[in-house]
Order: C-alpha cells, then structure tokens, then sequence
C-alpha cells in the first residue's frame, strides 16, 4: 500500500468511527426534542382547560352568593369573573375569543341584577349566566 491509500484508510476510519458516535446522539436530541415539543404542547393545553375551570368556578360561587342573597360577594366574584373572561378572551385563538367573548356581553345584565337586591330576577339572570359560562368552556 501506498502512503497516499493508507491515509486515504485512515482517514475513512476517523470518518466512520465519528459518524458511529454522532449519529445515536444526533437521534436521541431529535427525539428528546420531539418529546419536549409535545410536552409544551400538552401544559398549553391543561394550562388553558385550567383558565376555562376557574371562569366555571367563579360563575358558580357568582351563582351561589346571589342564591344565598350574598350580594357583596356575588358583585366581587362577578368583577372578578368578567376580569377573567377579558383575560381569556384576549389570550385565544380569534375562534376561541368569539366564543369566550360572547360571555362578556353579560356584563350589564350580572351588574344591573346584583344591584338590585332582593330582587327573584338577578337569580335567574345569574343562573343563565352560569349556564351559558358552562357549555362554552366544556
């Protein structure tokens, strides 16, 4: 063998021995990578459902307070309903902001019904709210 073939050997060995190491690991990052691509995707979509809980849970303490004629703290929890519904609305999709949007239009109706108190209608008035809060946030 020449000296030109044996370096042309060798350096087809060093060649081959690092494709052996860098190939796996090159494998492994992407799948590790793909894994963390799904993983984000997954906490985005239990952080949103956790958003869509909260609005369900403060229109039923909403609904409670009203029904126990509570109305200082229906008010409160009305306020801070309506604040999370903004908050949820400007963070969606322009799909998912119509749909949580239209809670919004409520706003009046929840504020005007608390104010009068004792008053049979605000207990509806809330119960729709509730209702309406719960099939568009399942």
């Amino acid at each position: 063998m020449t000296t030109k073939t044996k370096f042309l050997l060798i350096l087809l060995l060093i060649v081959a021995v690092f494709l052996l190491g860098f190939v796996p690991q090159f494998l492994e990052t992407r799948k590790a990578r793909n894994d963390l691509t799904a993983g984000n995707a997954r906490i985005a979509e239990l952080e949103n459902q956790l958003k869509l809980a909260e609005l369900r849970d403060l229109s039923g303490l909403m609904l409670l307070e009203t029904q126990r004629r509570n109305y200082g703290s229906a008010s409160e929890h009305a306020s801070r309903y309506f604040d999370k519904v903004r908050q949820i609305a400007a963070s969606e999709t322009p799909q998912g902001k119509s749909k949580v949007g239209e809670l919004l239009n409520d706003r009046e109706s929840v504020t005007t019904a608390l104010a009068q108190v004792d008053n049979p209608a605000s207990i509806s008035t809330i119960q729709m709210v509730f209702e309406r809060t719960y099939e568009l946030t399942r």
